[in-house]
């Protein structure tokens, strides 16, 4: 048999993604978990849905897992850098050679008309299985209800916040998306919802599977302030020692308003601005907050943005966010089907506002460094935010030493081994 290797295997999960796109719906998943024994079923577990800050009220509660002694698996979306990111057991990602052999397996047993985030999803369950997972934190890949991870037999489910993203999946409305994530409620399961979720939509969803409702109340300003009070509710709930509590809700994942040493910019690119920040702020609720988060760091000096989405944000509504908060616009693109051409991206930001600088470069390096030319020239803090497909690259620029995976975005299927 020919022998497989970790980047073929992923490059061809990617090319699948690319070809078939999302599928929403539970069938396909249901039938593939009955083909590989239900492994979902032994999986003691919290689900996590939500427009924003859900990865990170996953990560602190994980962190509260593995503190307390469990041995803790992590499964979020997307990725920074390596596909490998998404699964983690107790801080440790999943090897190359386990993500070659689940998969080799799902291909196996399962039907061929999975797609991409359904396979990721199986490829969780069955490595937490293999692993000892004694509780899982699920995130969530889109919406809730009719989501590949709503499989799941939660003992808790959280909904962080409500916004608008994904509407041509989710709907228009507030209440639409909300009905959407509120079904990942189970019967008799709790659940834990932040301050920006509309109440009485997810109450009547509670009151219909007698799921005992909590809600977190307050108005935050800092978002890691609203996802630690979040995380906390729901550990509480979990009767999980406050010590530990304390200790995980310090924890967020990579480019949340991640500061990065100017020092290092300094010797890496000769010139430094007065901050650097990575976030994935990735909608106009992600931008809207990081932007009240940066005035109150910067003491609302104006900001220099490096800025990259994907086509189908609301880009606008981003903008208008950060009119009156930057003074330099830098459009860049990732290298991702999805991405939005920096000219357009440009254009849109020219329409939104008149007094804001923009500048544009397709090349994510050149437009790095006009960008530390303008915020090191005006000692202003710079923020590089928008997707998350384009924080991997910033990172390798800065001089990080990232793993990353080597995923040819044209890669056809006569490249991909036969057993695939």
């Amino acid at each position: 048999m020919e022998a497989l290797h970790y980047n073929d295997v992923v490059r061809w999960l990617f090319s699948k993604h690319r070809s078939a796109g999302v599928l929403l719906g539970l069938e396909r998943m249901k039938r593939a978990c009955r083909q590989l024994g239900n492994p979902e079923e032994t999986l003691r577990c919290v689900h996590v849905a939500g427009t924003n800050g859900k990865g990170s009220v996953c990560t602190k509660m994980a962190k509260a897992f593995e503190l307390a002694g469990y041995i803790t698996g992590l499964f979020t979306s997307p990725h920074i850098s390596s596909f490998r990111e998404r699964f983690e057991v107790h801080n440790m990602c999943i090897s190359e050679e386990e993500v070659v052999e689940g998969i080799a397996t799902i291909r196996r047993k399962c039907s061929d008309d999975l797609t991409f985030f359904e396979i990721t999803t199986l490829l969780a369950f069955l490595w937490f299985q293999k692993m000892g997972v004694q509780m899982a934190v699920l995130e969530t890949g889109l919406g809730g209800r009719l989501d590949a991870t709503n499989v799941c037999h939660p003992e808790l489910t959280v909904i962080t916040s409500i916004s608008f993203d994904h509407m041509n999946y989710l709907g228009n409305t507030l209440e639409a998306i909300t009905a959407e994530k509120a079904g990942i409620i189970k019967e008799k399961v709790s659940v834990v919802i932040g301050p920006r979720v509309p109440v009485e939509i997810v109450r009547h969803e509670a009151l219909l599977h007698q799921a005992a409702l909590f809600i977190v109340e307050g108005s935050f300003t800092d978002f890691d302030a609203e996802n630690s009070a979040i995380a906390a509710e729901a550990l509480n709930l979990l009767n999980m020692p406050s010590r530990y509590i304390a200790e995980a809700i310090c924890f967020r994942p990579s480019c949340r308003f991640q500061e990065v040493p100017t020092d290092l910019v300094l010797q890496k690119w000769g010139r430094a601005p007065l901050a650097l920040i990575l976030d994935v702020a990735h909608n106009p609720d992600g931008m809207e907050r990081l932007v009240m988060k940066a005035k109150g760091a910067f003491m609302s000096s104006p900001l220099c943005i490096l800025l990259a989405v994907s086509q189908d944000k609301d880009v606008s509504e981003m903008i208008e966010s950060l009119r009156g908060a930057a003074a330099a616009i830098i459009c860049t693109e990732a290298l991702s089907p999805r991405a939005m051409p920096a000219a357009a991206l440009a254009d849109i930001v020219r329409k939104k506002s008149d007094d804001i600088q923009v500048m544009e470069n397709s090349d994510l390096k050149e437009a790095l460094s006009l960008a530390l030319d303008f915020s090191a020239s005006h000692q202003l803090p710079l923020i590089a935010t928008g997707t998350f497909f384009f924080m991997s690259a910033v990172l390798q620029a800065l001089g990080f030493d990232e793993t990353v995976d080597q995923l040819e975005l044209n890669c056809s299927h006569h490249n991909i081994p036969h057993f695939l």
